[in-house]
């Protein structure tokens, strides 16, 4: 048991935000289908167990379990609804980590799903008929994913099947309108969510191209939250070189110099044309070049 829980807490450790949002995302699935299997036993039924994580389609609902805002973002219980969601989170999502952090991504990650569920409840409040039994699913804080690489990078081509190679900012613009059509459909609170994590996808690329991190406030609580609660990450040891202190200046000082010598190009260009004019390429290695200055 015990080698298990290592091996788990070994590949949770190596793995990037990406696929840990995607873990807890199939991992909570499973448990509710789980769930869903023993309940068939007992003649009850998954709706009295769902209710507890889904958004309520009332706002007095979600006032008493104001919690469901967070936890219907982590909740599947269609097969295809969960499949096609991560399918979609790991695309953008490893689209997205290419040009920022994996801090930033949580952050949208939960924006985005606070945003839907926030249009969500407003819809209900406008027109309760489209709320349905309530909301549930990662739908809107993907969106808000795809939106904000797509407003960051727009040029970015992205291969469809059947349509072949299309650049990122018309699929972006393809999705807005699907899910605005589909306000009038069966699913129009979950579409109403889905328009929720676009908007919030806009703003934050908006505010990412112009220089301004919205995930700040976000992860600084997380940090604070995190130092007292005593789960800072242990800082590895380092390792034990036998050169001289001088060697390691001279060697540090080359390495920062290389950096600088690399980049000097880009941020010139950017003075010059702004963010939006790098090429991903560029993107990655001012990515890569302050990672490594820091």
């Amino acid at each position: 048991m015990a080698t298990s829980i290592d091996w788990i807490k070994s590949k949770w450790m190596a793995a990037d935000m990406v696929l840990r949002l995607i873990a807890v995302n199939v991992a909570i699935f499973l448990l509710i289908r789980a769930v869903a299997i023993v309940l068939m036993f007992t003649h009850a039924n998954i709706d009295e167990v769902l209710r507890w994580v889904m958004v309520p389609p009332v706002l007095s609902g979600a006032l008493r379990e104001p919690w469901t805002i967070v936890s219907y973002m982590f909740c599947h219980y269609d097969v295809f609804h969960v499949l096609f969601n991560m399918l979609w989170l790991y695309w953008f999502g490893r689209m997205f980590i290419s040009i920022a952090t994996p801090k930033q991504l949580f952050a949208l990650y939960i924006y985005g799903g606070v945003a839907g569920a926030a249009l969500y409840i407003e819809f209900c409040l406008i027109s309760p008929w489209i709320g349905g039994g309530g909301l549930i699913g990662a739908s809107a804080a993907i969106m808000a994913i795809v939106i904000a690489t797509a407003v960051i990078t727009p040029d970015v081509p992205v291969s469809l099947l059947f349509f072949g190679e299309v650049k990122l900012k018309w699929l972006a613009v393809v999705t807005v309108v699907l899910f605005a059509l589909g306000l009038t459909g069966n699913n129009a609170g979950g579409h109403a969510a889905h328009l929720g994590g676009v908007a919030m996808g806009a703003i934050y690329g908006v505010a990412f191209r112009r220089g301004h991190d919205l995930a700040k406030p976000f992860n600084r609580l997380l940090d604070s939250i995190c130092s007292i609660g005593g789960c800072r990450k242990r800082q590895p040891q380092a390792k034990r070189y036998h050169y001289k202190a001088s060697d390691r200046r001279e060697q540090t000082a080359k390495t920062a110099t290389a950096s600088m010598d690399d980049i000097d190009p880009i941020l010139d260009k950017i003075k010059k044309s702004g963010y939006a004019s790098l090429t991903t390429e560029e993107k990655r290695r001012l990515f890569e070049a302050s990672s490594r200055m820091k």
